[in-house]
């Protein structure tokens, strides 16, 4: 192999590593779709497990994640943002529990495990959200969710718009 072209080799072969562990993270927007489906996921999946902490918020998230706040904010616009996903989460989850037969526990209980701090809010956040008090939802009967919706509640249109 000519020295030019084992130069040029090595060259491309140095650029292609040094892409590879560049942190994406910085690239924001323009780092690919499967990368932010994955950071997404990520996201999502680490929500979930601690949807009953009620200091669950974007800082936390992010830190946790390795991610800056506006990389974090950029992954979420289209749920209408971080705090409004997990709210929907903890609505969703909460919902199941009031739907499931024999469970006694106080609403008030339910709420907090979901991070709901003030039963209150928890119930005015129930009520917006699904038209009926939790209260309506347990004595409606524990057979069926009041919105059917898409498997655990997560609503995937909004994702579903941005592969267009």
């Amino acid at each position: 192999m000519p020295r030019s072209v084992g130069a040029a080799a090595a060259n491309a072969t140095l650029a292609l590593y040094h892409a590879a562990l560049e942190p994406m993270e910085e690239m924001g927007e323009t780092a690919p779709q499967p990368f932010r489906d994955a950071q997404f996921q990520r996201a999502r999946r680490l929500i979930e497990i601690r949807l009953g902490d009620i200091r669950l918020d974007a800082d936390t998230l992010a830190a946790d994640l390795g991610l800056s706040r506006s990389t974090l904010y950029r992954l979420f616009e289209p749920y209408q943002g971080i705090a409004s996903f997990v709210l929907d989460r903890r609505l969703a989850h909460a919902q199941k529990a009031l739907c499931v037969p024999h469970d006694t526990r106080h609403i008030g209980i339910i709420a907090a495990e979901y991070g709901f701090s003030d039963p209150s809010h928890f119930s005015r956040a129930f009520r917006r959200r699904f038209g009926i008090t939790p209260f309506e939802q347990r004595r409606q009967g524990r057979n069926a969710p009041a919105s059917a919706g898409l498997g655990d509640g997560f609503d995937l249109r909004p994702w579903i718009k941005t592969l267009a």
